[in-house]
């Protein structure tokens, strides 16, 4: 079943808050919240949630509704839509004569959209088909009788259900007709019970269909508005010769990013002075860790150049490091997520501008 994942608020997309994560002898590091944007990049921000075809389409309508009205931008306290009252949105329906007449199409959406306050409607159907099945098997069980224990044959029968979920939306613009994001979702969810000599357990098919639609909402909300990912990322292990890397951890894992950077930066100062013939891996160390820290606070860029010379210095010495080329381009990724994210939070302009 999906789990819903609570929401932390965060600054320039990456983190406010980390859970620490460091076993002894192993590479330190934290688990991150980090935002991501909507993978489509939907303007309108008025929106009417119509009336869903199907038989989990009213279900479907009621769980997408609030999950639009809770959905928020990447500072975690505007919304990202305006969604059209139920109370407006029945009275219009209803003076129009569709109140009772199944799913609205895109047709009647553009009739509809004339006489609401909103820049896109959404529409769409939903239902799930349920599939059961028991099967039985003879095994060889044993039981005590008479203080012995003996075999005998039991009968294993196990019962097991799946639910296919399945809906298709779409957004309308309501100025142009034209459809945005028309999205086929799917969901399976499966249970299965068992018992010896007796008949299973029955399973909660609701309970699956439940989980499948929250799965489903999910996939849509993701489609239109930002999401949080949970990611870990490693920092560096200590080193005698540069003490500020151990208090630049420590204060990574109280997720304060402006003191971290602070430390590391002294790091990088040490590490980079002559006079101090620090070996080059702990000099990458320093520099990997900066790049980290600024990345963190929303400073990308430099982030980016840190970490970059950091691969540059181990390079020098023959020696190379996978995990932080794989978080130089995981930073990488967070910066062009930024860019995006600030583009979706963009109010719609206006029609003919």
């Amino acid at each position: 079943m999906a789990q819903r994942k609570g929401a932390i608020r965060w600054r320039q997309a990456v983190l406010l808050s980390v859970t620490a994560a460091a076993a002894a002898g192993c590479t330190p590091s934290v688990m991150v919240l980090r935002t991501k944007p909507a993978e489509l990049s939907i303007k309108a921000k008025q929106i009417a949630v119509l009336r869903f075809g199907g038989m989990d389409g009213q279900q479907l309508n009621q769980d997408l509704t609030v999950a639009i009205s809770q959905a928020m931008q990447a500072d975690g306290t505007t919304p990202v839509f305006t969604l059209v009252d139920r109370q407006s949105l029945g009275k219009v329906m209803q003076e129009q004569q569709l109140a009772g007449t199944g799913m609205i199409d895109e047709n009647k959406a553009l009739q509809l959209s004339k006489l609401l306050p909103a820049a896109a409607l959404i529409i769409g159907n939903a239902g799930s088909r349920a599939d059961g099945q028991v099967q039985r098997e003879w095994e060889t069980c044993s039981r005590y009788v008479n203080g012995r224990s003996e075999n005998y044959r039991c009968l294993h029968e196990t019962r097991t259900v799946t639910v296919n979920y399945s809906a298709f939306l779409k957004i309308v613009d309501a100025t142009t007709g034209q459809v945005l994001a028309p999205s086929a979702l799917r969901c399976t969810n499966r249970a299965s019970t068992y018992a010896y000599d007796r008949e299973p357990d029955d399973i909660d098919v609701g309970a699956l269909v439940d989980s499948c639609r929250h799965n489903v909402v999910t996939q849509f909300m993701h489609r239109i508005a930002p999401y949080q990912v949970r990611e870990r990322v490693y920092l560096v292990k200590t080193d005698s010769s540069l003490p500020t890397l151990a208090a630049g951890n420590l204060a990574a894992k109280r997720s304060d990013w402006d003191d971290a950077t602070a430390e590391y930066t002294k790091a990088v100062a040490r590490a980079d002075d002559p006079s101090s013939k620090i070996e080059p891996n702990a000099r990458a160390e320093a520099h990997y860790a900066l790049g980290v820290a600024e990345a963190f606070r929303g400073q990308y860029d430099e982030g980016i150049a840190q970490m970059e010379s950091a691969l540059r210095i181990l390079e020098k010495v023959g020696d190379t490091n996978d995990d932080w080329s794989e978080m130089l381009g995981r930073v990488r990724q967070w910066r062009s997520d930024a860019k995006k994210l600030q583009d979706q939070e963009k109010p719609q302009a206006p029609a003919g501008s």
